[in-house]
């Protein structure tokens, strides 16, 4: 195990330093961690439950004006949990059903910040190849710091990072925020790798600051996906797992 990461490490390293690379920054949810999962899992819980109240409707009729809802408030309350009464606001109007029958549901939404999502196949030893190689590594991640600190401390990945920028919950991740973790390793935006899931927040927001060197790793959110893939991002269809290999 220890001598596989080790070759591993030496080709990568090559690697990353014939491209100029002296600093990686992850995203991670989705990216690293498998937090969609636990929105599906939270979200079927919470279709249940408003099946079994109001027997007048179909799962598939509550799941679809559940994604519907979910998705028009994310543009206008970001990843912030308060979108929930927003969603169940909407819900009610769409469905005609009276918002306390469905915001008394809610706390199973809400159970998705208290969840320390699965790391992604993969994730782990990916990180140790990319440790191994002595690049430095930052986090940049889009949650609450109490959500940040259960899935780091659950998956004990603190260790792996250097530096760590939390966006705020309530904003949009953007070209600033990846800027602000690049400045703290005091390296130039072409000295750096990204890579995440969220097309705009990740890929174009560091494309925008001049890092050449992105890879996208497309996830299971549609809004995440949306628009153009900038020229020369590595897209790995396969995930966190096939990052390395991409690499050598």
């Amino acid at each position: 195990m220890f001598k596989e990461v080790e070759n591993r490490a030496n080709l990568l390293g090559e690697g990353l330093s014939r491209r100029g690379i002296v600093v990686v920054l992850f995203d991670l949810d989705d990216t690293l961690l498998d937090t969609n999962k636990v929105f599906r899992d939270q979200r079927d819980k919470f279709v249940d439950a408003l099946d079994r109240k109001f027997s007048n409707l179909t799962k598939e009729d509550i799941g679809r004006s559940l994604t519907n809802a979910n998705n028009a408030a994310y543009y206008t309350h970001s990843v912030s949990p308060t979108r929930w009464d927003e969603v169940a606001k909407s819900m009610s109007e769409e469905l005609a059903l009276p918002f306390e029958g469905i915001s008394a549901e809610l706390p199973i939404l809400r159970q998705i910040y208290k969840t320390a999502p699965e790391l992604h196949e993969g994730a782990l030893e990916t990180l140790q190849v990319f440790l191994a190689t002595g690049v430095q590594m930052g986090l940049v991640t889009h949650a609450s710091q109490e959500w940040t600190q259960i899935k780091l401390e659950a998956h004990n990945l603190f260790p792996f990072f250097d530096e760590i920028v939390v966006v705020d919950e309530n904003i949009f991740k953007g070209p600033e925020h990846w800027l602000e973790a690049i400045n703290r390793f005091n390296v130039l935006p072409e000295q750096v790798m990204s890579m995440g899931d969220n097309l705009g927040g990740d890929i174009r927001a560091t494309a925008e600051l001049g890092v050449k060197h992105r890879i996208y790793l497309p996830g299971k959110w549609s809004i995440y996906s949306d628009g153009e893939i900038p020229e020369g991002t590595i897209v790995v269809e396969e995930g966190i797992k096939k990052v390395v290999d991409s690499l050598l």
